[in-house]
């Protein structure tokens, strides 16, 4: 679908009398269709030229263009932080996010999702970038916003708070904040609970993520049982779903079985740790030979906790 949107952009972009807000919708479309399609650099120079039209627009008419202008700009993070340029990715969010806050003071009901998204890129960003205080403080700011919104329509963004509650967790537990990031997932874990149960194609992924975050969160909080637990239902959930679609699920139920291993070797199951690692060793070494770039540093990681546990069976009995 990508390579024919991709196609189709370009046709479009070839039309006569297109009009600049015409063109710029076109070019935001084709930015998104180029990124899917893998062309980085074809989809950053699409979005920059879209940008550079509805920041025009926009000059003219703040009141019709700027909330174009701010989808543009978040997309424009996006491709700039795909390019590695993580600077210019944070300067775009900003400029985004204090759009968006604009744009909300006058028309909450309106924008307010969108400020909620766009803070979480921001959160993103500044993560990357090395600033954990401002990282924290902005997804704060998102999973309030999304709290609103799921207590106002639950069914439209309910999973988008519990999603927000995933990633405040990261960043607690990344300040130090352990029992924090603990109520943070613990929650998110029952609301894609109650949600899987209700949509279990659309939601099990999203419990299968939070739940092997909450055994991280537990095993930190030593509570060995309960992060074992965790993460056992993780990995049921993710072999499911990799049966079904190896494609989209290996790579996630390889991490799984990886932290299932640790699990059990923290909990004195050595031989079943072992039984574990050499799993995940395998479905990383598949999926490093058809994408080493994105693969090669778990395989190795795999690798280490299989040589340490290989070594530890073969240690004398004391």
């Amino acid at each position: 679908m990508s390579a024919v949107g991709s196609a189709v952009g370009q046709a479009l972009l070839q039309g006569r009398d297109l009009s600049g807000e015409n063109r710029a919708l076109i070019l935001n479309n084709l930015s998104v269709e180029l990124a899917n399609a893998g062309d980085g650099p074809g989809a950053l120079a699409a979005i920059r030229e879209a940008v550079e039209i509805r920041r025009r627009l926009a000059q003219d008419n703040p009141a019709r263009f700027a909330p174009e202008l701010a989808t543009s700009l978040n997309n424009l993070s996006n491709r700039l932080s795909d390019a590695g340029d993580g600077p210019g990715a944070l300067a775009a969010i900003r400029e985004a996010v204090d759009l968006y806050r604009r744009l909300t003071q006058k028309h909450a009901a309106h924008f307010a999702p969108e400020l909620a998204q766009s803070v979480i890129n921001l959160s993103n960003q500044l993560s990357d970038a090395g600033d954990g205080p401002g990282a924290l403080a902005a997804i704060r700011e998102a999973v309030d916003l999304h709290r609103h919104l799921a207590q106002e329509n639950p069914a439209r963004f309910t999973s988008y708070f519990a999603m927000g509650l995933n990633n405040l967790s990261n960043r607690l537990d990344a300040a130090g904040d352990g029992p924090g990031a603990l109520v943070a997932i613990r929650e998110a874990v029952e609301i894609w609970r109650r949600l899987a149960q209700e949509n279990p194609a659309r939601f099990a992924p999203d419990l299968a993520l939070s739940l092997n975050n909450l055994s991280n969160r537990l095993g930190e909080a030593d509570d060995l049982a309960g992060a074992l637990a965790a993460i056992r239902e993780s990995v049921k959930i993710r072999r499911r779903l990799a049966e079904e679609n190896p494609a989209r699920f290996a790579s996630d139920l390889a991490r799984s079985v990886h932290n299932l291993s640790v699990r059990l070797n923290y909990s004195g199951d050595a031989p079943g740790a072992l039984i574990a690692i050499r799993e995940a060793v395998d479905l990383f070494r598949r999926l490093a030979q058809e994408n080493p770039t994105r693969f090669a540093r778990e395989l190795e990681r795999s690798l280490r906790v299989l040589a340490m546990l290989q070594a530890k069976q073969k240690e004398p009995a004391k």
